[in-house]
C-alpha cells in the first residue's frame, strides 16, 4: 500500500514539474504565440486596426504585424501580461496618440526599456470640443497621409535594408488617399454647408475638411445629450428638411431607431472605423474601403428630397 501511495506521489510530482517546465518554457524560452517563425521579419505591434492597415499596406509581408485591440473600447482598453510579453519582442510599438490611446504611457512602463514606440500622429493637428480633444482625427484623409509618412519613416528606421520597398509603397497608399479625399471633396461639393445628424459626436473632423456641418444624438464618448441639445436637434431637422440619420455599423443602434422613427427619418449607417481589425484590412475591408462606403452613405443621405 505505502509502495502505491508513493508511486502516485511521484508521479503527481513529476506531472506538476513538467507542467510548470512547459508554461516556464512558452513564456520565457519561446517567442510569442503566433511569431515563432518569424524568421528574419519584424514584429511590429499595433494599438488599432487603423494603425494596422497603414503598416500593412507599406509593409506588406515584410514585417509580422500584432494587433492589441480589436472589437475593444480603446479609450479603456487595459493590457494584459500577455500583451506586454508580445509587445516586448517587438521592433517597433506603433499607436495614434496620447489622445487616442490615452493608457499609452501606463503601457510604455510595463514594457522593457529598449523597445521604440512610435507615435503615429504626431505631427496632425486635433481639434478641441469644449477643452476635450476629439480622437476621431482619421475622418480627415489628410491626416492618415500625415500618419502613413510618420510610419515608413520609423519602418525604414529599424529595416534599411526594405527601405525602398516601404518608401514605394508609402507612395503609393498615399496617391490612394489622396485620390479618396479628392474623391471626398469633388463627391461632396454640391452639399457644402448641408447638416448631417450621426449617432454620436464623431465626425468633426470630416465635416470641417468636407464642408458639412454636423450634429449628433450623443456626444463624443456617447454620453447623452441634455434636453436643450435634443430640442435643438428637433427644430434642426425642420429648418434644414432634413431626412436621414447615420448609425453605426459597430454599434447596436435602438437609440438611433428609436430617434428616426420618432422624427419620420431614414437611417443609414456609417463606419467609425473603431473596431477595424488587421484580418478586415487583409481581406479588402480596411481604412480606404471602409471610408469610401461613408462616402457613398452620405451622398444619398443628402440626396434625398
Amino acid at each position: 500500500m505505502r509502495v502505491r501511495k508513493s508511486l502516485l506521489t511521484a508521479v503527481l510530482a513529476l506531472v506538476l514539474f513538467t507542467s510548470i517546465f512547459i508554461i516556464f518554457s512558452s513564456l520565457f524560452l519561446n517567442k510569442a504565440p503566433n511569431q515563432q517563425n518569424l524568421g528574419e521579419k519584424k514584429l511590429i505591434v499595433v494599438t488599432t486596426g487603423i494603425m494596422a492597415d497603414v503598416v500593412y499596406n507599406v509593409a506588406g509581408n515584410r514585417v509580422v504585424i500584432k494587433q492589441l485591440l480589436s472589437g475593444q473600447d480603446i479609450h479603456h482598453w487595459e493590457p494584459s501580461t500577455k500583451d506586454v510579453l508580445e509587445a516586448s519582442k517587438a521592433a517597433l510599438i506603433i499607436y495614434s496618440s496620447r489622445y487616442v490611446e490615452t493608457w499609452i504611457d501606463k503601457f510604455r512602463a510595463a514594457v522593457p526599456e529598449g523597445v521604440e514606440f512610435v507615435e503615429a500622429a504626431e505631427n496632425v493637428e486635433f481639434l478641441s470640443v469644449n477643452s476635450y480633444v476629439d480622437p476621431h482625427f482619421w475622418f480627415d484623409i489628410r491626416n492618415m497621409i500625415k500618419v502613413t509618412d510618420k510610419i515608413a519613416d520609423a519602418l525604414v528606421k529599424i529595416d534599411p535594408e526594405n527601405s525602398d520597398y516601404y518608401k514605394k509603397n508609402a507612395e503609393i497608399y498615399k496617391e490612394k488617399l489622396n485620390n479618396l479625399h479628392k474623391n471626398y471633396l469633388d463627391s461632396l461639393s454640391k452639399f457644402r454647408g448641408r447638416v448631417i445628424i450621426t449617432r454620436h459626436d464623431a465626425y468633426r473632423y470630416l465635416g470641417n475638411a468636407y464642408g458639412l456641418i454636423t450634429a449628433s444624438i450623443l456626444g463624443i464618448e456617447e454620453e447623452e445629450i441634455s434636453p436643450s441639445k435634443m430640442q435643438y436637434l428637433i427644430e434642426l431637422i425642420k429648418k434644414e428638411n432634413i431626412k436621414v440619420v447615420f448609425g453605426e455599423y459597430e454599434s447596436v443602434d435602438d437609440i438611433v431607431d428609436k430617434f428616426a422613427a420618432e422624427h419620420g427619418l431614414k437611417v443609414l449607417k456609417l463606419y467609425t472605423l473603431g473596431t477595424m481589425s488587421l484580418e478586415d484590412v487583409m481581406r479588402g475591408e480596411g481604412y480606404i474601403y471602409r471610408m469610401s462606403k461613408n462616402l457613398e452613405a452620405l451622398v444619398e443621405g443628402l440626396s434625398l428630397e
